[in-house]
């Protein structure tokens, strides 16, 4: 699946608090399970890669569903689509638990915010 619009997210900054989000040059099975941030109609959501396959620059990313800002979950019934490489917004640190009921997550927040900011407008 890929969306219509190309997004490019490159807001790396040498900033020691910030990690850095930026768009993948290259598909290579190295990246298989780690976290990323999709772009899917239009909305970004975080997925852990399952397979990549190099000669199509596409990836099997299992991804969350959103619940609020910056709030996920893992679905019951897993929710895998291939993105091609254009769709996959960053890497991430595998998103963070919140403990609470057992069953949500948050990406970073500072990079939540910055690719909220050049997705959306805002943060």
């Amino acid at each position: 699946m890929t969306s219509t619009e190309s997004t490019d997210i490159d807001v790396c900054e040498n900033d020691s608090d910030k990690v850095c989000c930026k768009k993948l040059e290259i598909l290579s099975p190295d990246l298989i399970g780690q976290f990323c941030l999709v772009l899917y109609d239009g909305k970004a959501y975080p997925g852990k890669v399952l397979k990549v396959d190099v000669n199509d620059d596409d990836a099997m990313v299992q991804c969350m569903c959103q619940i609020g800002e910056n709030r996920f979950f893992w679905p019951v019934c897993a929710d895998i689509a291939w993105y091609m490489r254009e769709d996959i917004l960053t890497l991430i640190p595998e998103p963070l638990f919140l403990g609470r009921n057992g069953r949500h997550y948050q990406v970073l927040p500072s990079i939540w915010n910055e690719v909220s900011q050049k997705l959306y407008g805002c943060s």
